[in-house]
């Protein structure tokens, strides 16, 4: 059990070193993004969108194929504007951000599918926006906040990325609830959904299964004073990674309240946590490789 946990401290610094990386500034524009605005909507018109101004909503009626030009998708500069994609895709090159919430508060983005960009979803600045009944897949981060709190991100998919589903960076008072944030795959750390330096977040049934890594893959994972958020009902099982798998890992994070949360089959840890005051009560922790929590007694059964 000491190996194990010298094997876990090490690789958690380099998670924090990873993710400490990937913070953006909000994004400008190019001549490829579609930028959305009121009272005229910008660049929502036919044939690419239908614009109703008296409700602030831009309804695309075509794909967005940026492929084989790269640069963002769509960038939102107002407030209170509602886009409903209707099933449609946003296609990149591997670069860029497919929507980018500019901070701006208000916004609603639903049933938009966002492929093959380094961000998914981003929203940058500002707050009370809603994230719902999306799929922000195979991107190398799926759903991105940064300084951007009292968000609703609730019944989308953030699977198949490259490095993180959906992270939360300096983000307070958010919910994601009902995420599919699984089968995250690719090189070094890898995580499903992952909050750092973030606060009083709810994360709620959520799944956050088989994400793999070649040195870390983790479910949940908190760092860096994410304090007093609570997570709850989630199951992060099938973790795998080259030296670590984990389902639920806190890290210098405090007085959060994890509750009826499951973590089985991970290759080394169902949960992991360094930090002060955080409750764990019934969450279910069996079969993982090295054991069931460290410290021990987080879950039941143990191993």
């Amino acid at each position: 059990m000491k190996a194990s946990k010298v094997f876990v401290s090490i690789l958690s610094v380099i998670f924090i070193a990873a993710l400490s990386l990937i913070i953006v500034q909000p994004t400008v524009a190019d001549e490829t993004s579609v930028v959305i605005s009121a009272p005229t909507g910008g660049d929502c018109f036919p044939p690419l969108g239908n614009w109703d101004e008296d409700t602030k909503t831009c309804k695309l009626t075509e794909e967005i194929d940026l492929s084989s030009v790269g640069g963002d998708g769509i960038t939102i500069v107002s407030d209170g504007i509602t886009l409903l994609c209707n099933g449609y895709s946003i296609t990149g090159n591997g670069s860029g951000w497919g929507i980018v919430v500019a901070g701006v508060s208000g916004v609603t983005i639903k049933y938009c599918n966002v492929h093959d960009f380094a961000i998914g979803i981003l929203l940058n600045g500002g707050g009370s926006n809603t994230v719902n009944n999306n799929t922000a897949d195979s991107n190398v981060n799926g759903i991105y906040l940064v300084d951007s709190s009292y968000n609703a991100v609730n019944s989308n998919s953030a699977s198949t990325n490259a490095h993180i589903g959906i992270i939360l960076i300096r983000s307070d008072n958010n919910t994601a609830n009902g995420n599919d944030a699984s089968n995250t795959s690719g090189a070094n750390v890898v995580a499903g959904i992952a909050l750092d330096d973030s606060e009083y977040n709810t994360l709620n049934n959520n799944s956050t299964n088989n994400n793999s890594g070649t040195v870390q893959g983790v479910g949940i994972q908190f760092q860096n004073q994410s304090d007093n958020n609570t997570v709850n009902g989630n199951n992060a099982s099938n973790n795998s990674g080259g030296y670590i798998g984990a389902g639920i890992v806190l890290l210098q994070s405090n007085s959060n309240t994890v509750h009826n949360n499951t973590a089985d089959d991970n290759s080394a840890f169902g949960y992991y946590d360094n930090s002060t005051d955080n409750t764990f009560k019934h969450d279910e922790c069996s079969d993982n490789g090295l054991a069931g929590s460290v410290p021990t007694g987080l879950c039941s059964p143990q191993q």
